[in-house]
């Protein structure tokens, strides 16, 4: 930068700097083998200080990283934690919560719980495939890959574990059958389309496996961000969100500190989760004095996803115009309204041309005027093809408890392979003790025992830009069958409606059907590692 002034430092404070900045001369670094608390409390210092960061660091903060390079915890007297006391107790500011963050890993929890890990949007994860980890193996002490609620005792323990240990046996079954299939005819030679079977299998196999079955996730977050998983986490109730909320708390405290206190506070933490359990008992009271609880017990198999477009906002794409103009001019809405207005058929498609740019790959979008445009799909499909899409974080998703629909879905070659025989019974007897327990415990113990085929109905309304993402993405040959074609509809949906210029700007969305979609991308990365 032409006119920055690198700040004059003694040779000692370049001794001092050295180990925690990346550089002690430049107008950008970063920051490293600094706890996290301790960064936080140095950028909360900066934004009310005139001085530099590193300047502040020496004056201010080197008795504490002294102390920390000594392996000795921070004193509750050190500047670290009194201006954290100050800054987060006292004032209350929730900003300095987000300038510190956790890696946090989360094993052998169930699946259903998992959905309520990832679904705040301020998170980051990485959840275990189910598309590269065969799951029938038993663990080391020859139990099940399955998590056995506290809630369940006696009989109805017994019952709930030989329904998921015939899950798992089908799992085995149907993974066996198709791997079978997928490898007929092929070359012993030939790695890439035996590992793309192999997905492929697992794809189509993933279906009967019980919700309760164990992964491992990894969570990076702001402190803020962990405060209010821990929040919800608690709010549910059922014995394992309770205990993993109570486990994340412990081991983010011992990196985070002070930053996520709050938590555990009666009058804040406590109260946050005591006011969302509270609210979750009224609407289960008023919706079952509504009867809207009353579902039928026998469960209707489904082939495919279901995906309706309820809405679509602006009514014609052409009214996005004015708002990309908008951006790229120094005018009035109102201005840019007008010209809009007047434009030919050829200067429309020059605007949305301009303003999308030469895409030369999916990671290329066009900028944020597309995001003044809403489009709300409501979508059925299997529980785990749910997970697949609600993974996405910039959009709004609500969902229905999966138990309410009292369907399933699987893959028609299990019919080609007679397997619906043996999938048939051991689902219906799921989905009953899952109705049973319903109103007995809470509604992620219930799901527990139901397959990951079970049909839940949802709704997201994302905007344009978004919706770009979401269908190249999903879209991709190596993708899982079902989401690619709930987004391939999703696609389709946008001529429906009159928006042929957004969906022509979606260069990059896959509408080919394949019976090992993964052998590409297996032949590239066999190609990387052999050079």
């Amino acid at each position: 930068m032409e006119n920055y002034l690198p700040e004059a430092f003694s040779d000692a404070e370049l001794e001092a700097l050295s180990p925690y900045f990346t550089n002690t001369d430049g107008f950008v670094f970063c920051l490293h083998n600094i706890p996290q608390e301790l960064a936080a409390a140095l950028f909360a210092r900066y934004s009310r200080s005139d001085k530099s960061l590193r300047r502040i660091f020496l004056d201010e903060f080197m008795e504490d990283v002294e102390s920390i390079s000594s392996q000795a915890p921070l004193g509750e007297g050190s500047r670290t934690r009194q201006l954290m006391k100050r800054v987060i107790g006292e004032y209350g500011d929730d900003s300095v919560a987000q300038l510190a963050v956790a890696h946090v890993a989360v094993e052998q929890v169930s699946t259903v719980l998992t959905r309520s890990l990832e679904r705040h949007r301020m998170l980051s994860f990485l959840e275990q495939s189910t598309r590269y980890v065969n799951l029938s193996s038993l663990r080391t002490d020859g139990s099940l890959r399955a998590v056995i609620p506290q809630e369940f005792a006696g009989e109805v323990r017994h019952r709930y574990h030989r329904i998921i240990a015939q899950e798992f046996d089908l799992y085995s079954l149907v993974f066996g059958s198709m791997e079978a299939r997928y490898s007929k005819g092929v070359d012993e030679g030939d790695v890439a389309r035996r590992r793309a079977g192999r997905a492929a299998a697992l794809d189509v196999a993933r279906c009967c496996l019980p919700m309760s079955t164990m992964t491992n996730v990894g969570i990076v977050g702001s402190a803020q961000a962990l405060e209010y998983l821990v929040i919800r986490l608690r709010s549910i109730g059922s014995s394992e969100s309770l205990l993993v909320a109570d486990a994340i708390a412990d081991e983010v405290s011992k990196v985070l500190g002070l930053l996520v206190a709050r938590m555990d506070r009666p009058d804040r933490g406590r109260r946050w989760t005591t006011y969302l359990a509270d609210k979750q008992r009224g609407v289960d009271g008023l919706l079952g004095q509504l009867g809207a609880h009353e579902t039928s017990v026998s469960p209707t198999p489904y082939a495919e996803p279901t995906v309706r477009l309820l809405d679509a906002e602006p009514g014609n794409d052409d009214e996005l115009i004015p708002w990309m103009l908008y951006e790229l001019s120094g005018a009035s809405f109102a201005e840019c309204e007008h010209w809009s207005i007047g434009l030919t058929e050829a200067e429309r498609i020059a605007v949305f041309h301009a303003y999308v740019g030469e895409r030369e790959n999916r990671r290329h979008k066009p900028s944020r005027a597309w995001e003044m445009s809403s489009y709300t799909f409501e979508i059925e499909t299997d529980y785990g093809s749910y997970r697949d899409l609600a993974r996405h974080r910039l959009l709004t998703l609500l969902e229905q408890d999966p138990v309410a629909l009292s369907g399933y879905q699987v893959d028609p070659q299990l019919a080609e392979e007679g397997l619906l025989e043996s999938i048939d019974p051991v689902f219906d007897a799921a989905f009953r003790f899952a109705h049973e327990l319903h109103s007995e415990v809470s509604a992620p113990t219930a799901r527990m025992v139901l397959p990951l085929a079970t049909r839940v109905r949802f709704v997201i309304r994302l905007n344009a830009r978004e919706l770009l993402h979401l269908v190249e993405l999903r879209s991709q040959p190596q993708g899982h069958p079902v989401y690619r074609y709930i987004a391939q509809e999703m696609y389709r949906s946008l001529e429906r409606v009159g928006h042929r210029r957004v969906a022509q700007a979606m260069r990059f969305v896959d509408l080919g059907t394949y019976s090992l979609g993964r052998t590409s991308e297996e032949e590239h990365l066999i190609e990387k590692l052999e050079n």
